[in-house]
Formats: structure tokens, C-alpha cells, sequence
């Protein structure tokens, strides 16, 4: 019965490989707060699928020219550069 409850949740490992990003994308969510809920117990990170749904149903999007807030917490951490012409 224990091996079916675990099986119920992702491993950082499997959670990444179904939304293709990295595990190291995952650790950053986790460390800026912005991810999944999850849980931790000693070195083992899961995450239960009902955080998985709401988290994919928080972040679903019909249209990238609304909604953007959202959108700009996950992005990448790469840096706009404004380029002034002289």
C-alpha cells in the first residue's frame, strides 16, 4: 500500500522530464518560491499531483498579449538589454 501512495507523486526528476525543463529549473522554482507546492522529506523532493494540475491550470494561457505577470515569474533569468543607437 506505501509503494502505491508514492508512486502517486513526481519526483523532481520525473515532474521535469514530463514539462521538458531541466531538474535545475525545478531547484530554482523551488528556491524563488514560484513552482509547484511540494514536499521534502530528507534529501527527496516530491510533488503531489493535485500541485501539478493546479500549477498547469494557474499557467495555462490562451494568448501570449495577455496575462504576461504570470508568465515573467517562470522566464528565464536572461536579462532585457536596452540598446540606445548614438
Amino acid at each position: 500500500m506505501q509503494n502505491q501512495e508514492q508512486e502517486k507523486y513526481l519526483s523532481e526528476k520525473a515532474l521535469a522530464k514530463k514539462w521538458g525543463v531541466a531538474p535545475r529549473t525545478l531547484q530554482k522554482w523551488r528556491w524563488r518560491g514560484i513552482g509547484p507546492p511540494y514536499i521534502k522529506i530528507g534529501i527527496a523532493v516530491r510533488y503531489p499531483p493535485e500541485s501539478i494540475k493546479k500549477f498547469e491550470e494557474e499557467n495555462m494561457h490562451s494568448t501570449t498579449s495577455k496575462n504576461r505577470s504570470s508568465q515573467n515569474q517562470i522566464s528565464s533569468t536572461t536579462k532585457k538589454v536596452n540598446y540606445e543607437s548614438q
